[in-house]
C-alpha cells in the first residue's frame, strides 16, 4: 500500500466515523443543541462512561440536566448528549 492509498483510507474512515454520521444514525439533527455530545468507538465506551461522574460535578455542578445515551451493538461508535435544563 503506498503512503497516498492509506491517507485516502484514513479519510475514508474519517468521514465515515464523523459526528454527523454517527448524529443522524442515531436519528438525531446534524444541528442538535446539547451542552456536550461525544462519539467514542464502541470498545472504549464503557471505560469512557467511568469518567461521567467527575465531569458531571466539574461541569454541571448541580445544575439540572438531561443525559442521552445511545448504543447499537452494529455500529462502530456510541453517543453521549447532555442537555442542561
Amino acid at each position: 500500500m503506498t503512503m497516498d492509498e492509506f491517507r485516502l483510507l484514513l479519510e475514508k474512515r474519517e468521514t465515515e466515523n464523523s459526528i454527523e454520521n454517527t448524529l443522524r444514525h442515531f436519528g438525531y439533527p446534524e444541528d442538535i443543541k446539547t451542552t456536550l455530545y461525544r462519539q467514542w468507538d464502541k470498545s472504549e465506551y464503557l471505560k469512557k462512561l467511568s469518567f461521567l461522574p467527575e465531569y458531571i460535578d466539574f461541569a454541571l455542578q448541580g445544575k439540572p440536566f438531561k443525559l442521552v445515551f445511545d448504543y447499537d451493538p452494529d455500529y462502530p461508535n456510541t453517543l453521549i448528549q447532555i442537555f442542561q435544563k
